[in-house]
């Protein structure tokens, strides 16, 4: 309910109200210190965290990792191991094509690249590869459907400038991600 209170009422009501909400503050306070500090059940606060609390401070090792040493990545189905220059050099040449916007997440290419593609002129105008017709036209398609196409160049960090080299076909639609020829176009240097 409303009602008419002078504006010296007002203060002192307003007074005690940030009276409390400070005591009820500092309760807070005093309660999580308690429960971090001597590990007390509270709300969240199920166990004793070792030590002080200090963000600069080193935590403490509390298992041993096992295994690491021995991971390999998997990179374009190969193994690698996890300080491999190729492996490095790799990761960054995908992240830079996506963050260009010529790869999405998942590795293929974005509607965009494929918009702004550019045919590449082949011999003969047609593919000639027999494992590469064979697998194009596995679906049934006619090879003389399929194109090899380039993404636009993006610029590498260390000057390099790179493309994506793959086929499509101009009547469908279709993208190839599966045979070798769906490749970054030249040696990625360091």
């Amino acid at each position: 309910k409303s009602q008419n209170i002078s504006l010296s009422e007002a203060k002192s009501f307003l007074s005690k109200v940030m009276v409390y909400k400070e005591f009820a503050e500092l309760v807070g306070m005093v309660r999580a210190g308690t429960a971090v500090k001597y590990g007390v059940k509270s709300d969240n606060f199920a166990t004793q965290v070792p030590g002080e609390m200090n963000a600069n401070s080193k935590l403490p090792i509390v298992n041993d990792t096992i295994g690491y040493q021995n991971t390999n990545i998997r990179f374009n189905g190969l193994n690698y191991p996890p300080t491999s220059n190729i492996v490095r050099e790799q990761l960054k040449t995908e992240l830079a094509f996506r963050e260009s916007g010529i790869l999405d997440d998942s590795g293929k290419l974005t509607v965009s690249a494929i918009r702004n593609s550019k045919l590449i002129p082949l011999s003969d105008g047609v593919i000639k590869n027999p494992a590469i017709v064979k697998h194009l036209t596995k679906d049934g398609s006619n090879i003389s459907d399929w194109h090899k196409m380039t993404t636009e160049s993006i610029k590498l960090s260390n000057g390099q400038s790179l493309q994506i080299h793959y086929y499509k076909n101009l009547k469908t639609g279709a993208i190839d991600y599966e045979t070798k020829d769906f490749k970054v176009k030249g040696v990625v240097k360091p």
